[in-house]
């Protein structure tokens, strides 16, 4: 079984303004999702509640 890929890379310690490890994520992806998704599925709850009280005043379609 090979073990995980990694790099290894040297520079002097001044040149040196950020170190970063650990899994990397697409966060634009996520806050996509978050913006998008869950106020249409909001929407979608509305608009299903909205028909059911309507039908059920109205007494049916």
């Amino acid at each position: 079984m090979k073990g995980a890929a990694h790099s290894v890379q040297s520079a002097p310690l001044s040149a040196i303004s950020d170190v970063a490890c650990g899994n990397m994520r697409d966060t634009g992806l996520m806050t996509r999702f978050a913006l998008f998704v869950i106020p249409l599925l909001v929407l979608v709850v509305f608009v299903i509640t909205f028909f059911v009280n309507t039908s059920t005043m109205s007494g049916g379609f």
